[in-house]
């Protein structure tokens, strides 16, 4: 598979009717929303159309969170979507709910490394968001734990003795192993196998970091995604967005006079028209303005 790392676990073709902070108790509690929202993932787990293989060369490559996937609102009325309508090319969304400013640098940096994108566009989400470690408590404690044991409760015999837990996966004998491997694996992209024992497919559970750690130091923070940016400074045809309030009004003044300095292709955070069913993210009128504005630094 081309791009094996862009893919989420938890939401390969997953449907739904609310989705993260769009939930049903919000949008009862929310003035009446005028659009029909259904959320529907495709086989990689994003919120896009299933990706064509091959790829066109003029695809507009689309990275960032919540914001990106259209939560509170129809998928049609996201930016990318709206940006493909407006540039008459196709578009390719990577977003994830909750992702970090290290998480959308990461997948940009992969995709990088295999394919030379004429034009990528990415709507960088708030300082703030720290992914947690990988062995933090509640990545092991709450995802990790839960995964697996879904995964063996569908596939236990009932000679094998109970794990309830990742750890006690370790304890398994070898023969129960090898039949996981064997039959299973192949059927569990959470898990896979690593010299004949059980490992984690960090690669697509990476959702699991999102319990970013609130922060920490402001400066901090605005030092760190200039260094992102900085990073990325030899890929010309990018073109640098941000989401609505992604931090404090005196630090975008001083993050803008930065990507001055470094000749970034950016556009300030644009103001919010209107807002989707959760009223948090915004909706059609906004992604439309954004979209506008990118198709104008497009190569």
């Amino acid at each position: 598979m081309i791009l094996s790392s862009f893919r989420i676990a938890d939401y390969y073709n997953w449907q739904g009717l609310y989705s993260g902070f769009d939930s049903e108790w919000r949008a009862e509690r929310i003035s009446p929303y005028p659009y029909a929202v259904e959320y529907k993932f495709n086989s990689r787990g994003f919120r896009d159309r299933e990706w064509p293989n091959p790829i066109a060369e003029d695809t507009i490559w689309c990275f960032g969170d919540s914001f990106t996937a259209g939560i509170g609102s129809p998928v049609e009325h996201t930016w990318h979507w709206q940006l493909e309508l407006a540039a008459g090319r196709p578009a390719i969304t990577v977003a994830m709910d909750g992702a970090s400013n290290q998480w959308l640098a990461r997948k940009i940096h992969y995709l990088l490394r295999y394919l030379q994108p004429r034009n990528i566009v990415v709507h960088w989400s708030y300082l703030h968001r720290r992914e947690a470690d990988l062995d933090h408590p509640n990545v092991t404690e709450i995802y990790l734990n839960e995964a697996w044991k879904n995964f063996y409760s569908k596939i236990k015999q009932e000679s094998w003795p109970l794990a309830d837990t990742w750890a006690a996966s370790a304890l398994l004998s070898q023969e129960v192993i090898q039949a996981i491997i064997n039959d299973h694996i192949s059927q569990q992209d959470h898990f896979i196998a690593d010299r004949n024992r059980l490992a984690v497919n960090w690669e697509v559970c990476d959702n699991w970091r999102r319990l970013w750690q609130e922060n920490t130091h402001h400066l901090q923070d605005m030092t760190d995604f200039l260094d992102i940016i900085a990073n990325l400074q030899d890929c010309s045809n990018i073109v640098h967005t941000f989401i609505p309030y992604f931090c404090r009004p005196e630090e975008q003044l001083k993050i803008y006079k930065e990507l001055d300095k470094l000749k970034v292709n950016y556009i300030p955070a644009m103001p919010v028209i209107d807002l989707a069913r959760d009223g948090h993210h915004y909706d059609i009128l906004t992604a439309k303005q954004l979209a506008t504005q990118v198709l104008t630094r497009l190569h």
